[in-house]
């Protein structure tokens, strides 16, 4: 029975790292300090570690809120990727692995795996929205329960893009050919008309 019990707590181990991973990389404010190298050449191992120490943080201490994993993520933030947040994105992420401790933890893989899913439907590809208003803070909190039923009330109001006029058309300029004089010199054509 105790090879069961250690199985159990490797898998539930697993399970939660799979979560908090996926939290991690679909966070838009890390994901692009991390494509901007915000935290050196090794933005990406950074990024690995952090992941560590967030699923460490729980093995090292039990009565863990949701406070101490968001001041947590706050600092790993300023002091690793030279990053202040201030669209409360920390909070959200913090409490979506506080919610994937409390399902794991208690052995129900239902939200690790529905995040999962989630995050291969979108081959790991995060989608980032700027609020113009305050700059450029980062919106979406990577919550992909509720924006899957508004992105399809949004479908029949897309209009798609095979629509649209291709550039090159919607100016209606051709590229011009150089002129070349007999001094084999190439005349230099303004852009501006």
């Amino acid at each position: 029975m105790p090879a069961l019990c250690h199985h159990q707590a490797q898998q539930i181990r697993a399970k939660f790292e799979l979560g908090v991973s996926i939290a991690m990389f679909s966070w838009p404010a890390l994901s692009i300090a991390v494509d901007n190298g915000w935290a050196g050449p090794d933005s990406k191992e950074k990024r690995e570690w952090f992941v560590g120490v967030v699923c460490d943080m729980f093995t090292e201490k039990a009565d863990i809120e949701v406070d101490d994993v968001q001041e947590m993520l706050l600092d790993v933030m300023d002091q690793e990727f030279q990053v202040v947040l201030e669209d409360d994105s920390d909070y959200d992420v913090a409490q979506r692995i506080m919610q994937l401790r409390d399902s794991t933890f208690q052995g129900d893989f239902a939200f690790v795996d529905q995040v999962h899913a989630a995050w291969e439907k979108r081959k790991g590809n995060t989608v980032v929205a700027v609020n113009m208003h305050k700059g450029v803070d980062v919106e979406d909190s990577g919550d992909d329960d509720d924006d899957d039923q508004e992105e399809e009330d949004d479908d029949d109001d897309d209009v798609g893009m095979q629509d649209a006029p291709p550039v090159s058309a919607s100016r209606g300029r051709q590229k011009q050919e150089p002129e070349v004089d007999d001094d084999g010199f190439t005349k230099v054509i303004s852009r501006r008309r």
